[in-house]
């Protein structure tokens, strides 16, 4: 690769911009692709953050984006839960909690950053923004939750070294986020500036104890939080801005020589409108940030880092410090290719083998807090009524009609979110009442710009539906919860001991655990679990 040279040129690799967009309005990656040529065009940036993409699509995409760019494009993506995260087609993972709660998480582990690299590779991208590795401090934590390993440091740590070395040794670049810790915060990053005030030491033993491995790990990138931490700078700026967090603590303390990479600079947490785009950039990089993600004005960024360089508010060495570290990254980026012996091949994306690792993961991730025990045998689902208790609606978190009909086609399911009108929420109360047995589902994911757990009037709802059937002791109840195990707590906490409730968890709410939810019920109703793949590809877990 050709080495930028001038400055301006330099200040753009600093840079990377969305290819399709998940906020509003959605954009696919693929219908994205213009507006990205004329930019690179007029400023070619250092790469591009991909999302909403489609296989094998978005392949020729990237590919034609990268004969369009004068210097090649280092690409990226959010995939903490696979490559099915951020392009349809592809295999999509439980939420990391699963992983870290499986009785071989290693292997779990190892297998999601394997299938992950293999995957990415072929769909042209080279940097995964994961391992989370944040620490579940926090109950109500209302962005990381499931998306963190466990609440125990060691094991957090276990599981980053794990997903580090596998997806590595497949050729896919890595990050650890988001520094210094996000788990302990009651409020979200995309939505304003959280704080999290406890102990500088305390910090040390629990949140940064992931990262230290981290790095040890040889992790590529570490992502900064937009989360202030006062006892490490008292300034109050979120760690993105901070000198003290960025240089002293993870450059000179922590002994971090690879690339700091921010958090998306459209969020909330890290906006200051006040100082405009190019001086905003400037004084990140200042900071230690050395790749910028989601600048909404590239041009303007890149007019305010040669500014700030020229003018010296910016030094020329922190600067081409920064630049270095991007560099460096791009040249591991592509010095694999063309050199295996067995590269991955599109074909492999999304393909039965892989699909079917997902799906034995999310079962066997599953937590019985308290088992059904013995039950009658319910057939084809007959006097069963799954009632699905959401935050919202979205593409990824439909019922589950499909896969009842295929197992249960006699089950009666209800879905109840904030829009549902009164008259279906009395439907739903009355044959709860009725029910032989009861499955109520809660359903609440850690997501931008979204309160924590159910809204109050569902999860009172779901309570007073679970606690009428344990107050008869004579009618079967189940708490299924698909999401942060605190929003089911929550839930069975306003229900009385006096009867039998099972409960089950399975930490997340994409399809592989919602499918793996449903074959392990209808397992244990008598149906037998659904026929898909190979003998030895059954779930049977839970």
């Amino acid at each position: 690769m050709t080495r930028p040279t001038s400055l301006r040129e330099r200040a753009a690799q600093l840079l990377m911009i969305r290819l399709g967009s998940n906020v509003p309005p959605p954009t696919p990656a693929e219908a994205d692709e213009s507006r990205v040529a004329k930019l690179l065009a007029e400023c070619p940036v250092g790469g591009l953050i991909v999302f909403r993409g489609t296989c094998p699509d978005l392949r020729g995409t990237l590919d034609r984006l990268q004969g369009t760019s004068p210097i090649p494009l280092l690409v990226a993506s959010d995939l903490e839960r696979g490559l099915g995260q951020q392009v349809r087609g592809a295999t999509r993972f439980p939420h990391a909690m699963a992983l870290g709660h499986a009785p071989d998480a290693d292997d779990a582990i190892a297998a999601l950053a394997r299938i992950t690299a293999r995957e990415a590779r072929a769909a042209g991208i080279h940097l995964a923004f994961a391992p989370v590795v944040d620490v579940h401090l926090h109950e109500e934590n209302p962005i990381i939750g499931p998306r963190a390993f466990a609440s125990s440091p060691e094991h957090v740590a276990r599981c980053a070294e794990i997903y580090i070395g596998a997806a590595n040794a497949e050729g896919l670049l890595t990050c650890a986020k988001h520094f210094p810790g996000h788990g302990r915060t009651v409020s979200d990053s995309h939505d304003g500036l959280p704080v999290v005030d406890v102990s500088a030491d305390r910090l040390r033993e629990s949140d940064l104890l992931p990262f230290r491995r981290a790095i040890e790990a040889g992790v590529d990138t570490v992502m900064t939080a937009h989360v202030a931490y006062p006892s490490l700078d008292s300034s109050g700026r979120p760690a993105t801005a901070s000198a003290p967090i960025l240089r002293d603590l993870l450059r000179d303390e922590m002994g971090f020589s690879g690339c700091v990479v921010s958090d998306s600079l459209l969020m909330e947490g890290i906006r200051d409108d006040a100082a405009g785009p190019g001086a905003r950039a400037a004084a990140l990089v200042d900071a230690g940030v050395d790749l910028l993600l989601d600048p909404q004005e590239p041009r303007a960024v890149v007019d305010g880092l040669v500014d700030a360089v020229e003018s010296g508010r910016l030094s020329e060495e922190r600067f081409h410090d920064a630049f270095e570290r991007v560099w460096q990254l791009k040249v591991r980026a592509f010095s694999a290719e063309g050199k295996e012996t067995d590269p991955p091949s599109v074909e492999q994306v999304g393909c039965d083998g892989h699909r079917q690792k997902a799906l034995n993961v999310a079962a066997r991730g599953a937590k019985i807090r308290q088992d059904l025990g013995e039950m009658p045998d319910y057939g084809r689902g007959e006097g069963v009524v799954l009632v699905r208790f959401e935050r919202g609606t979205t593409p990824e978190a439909q019922p589950m009609e499909a896969l009842l009909a295929e197992v249960l086609p006699a089950a009666e399911l209800h879905v109840l979110h904030p829009a549902v009108p009164a008259d279906q929420r009395s439907a739903a109360e009355r044959a709860a009442e009725d029910a032989a047995l009861l499955v109520c589902i809660v359903a609440a994911e850690p997501a931008a710009w979204q309160s924590f757990g159910l809204p109050p009037d569902l999860e009172t709802m779901a309570a007073k539906m679970l606690e009428r059937r344990v107050a008869s002791k004579r009618k079967e109840a189940l708490l299924a919860v698909l999401g942060s195990p605190t929003a089911g707590d929550r839930v069975g906490a306003r229900v009385s001991a006096g009867g039998h409730l099972a409960r089950v968890d399975f930490f997340s709410d994409e399809a592989v655990s919602r499918e793996a939810f449903v074959q392990g019920l209808a397992r244990r109703l008598g149906s037998g679990p659904l026929e898909r793949g190979s003998a030895e590809a059954k779930v049977s877990e839970w």
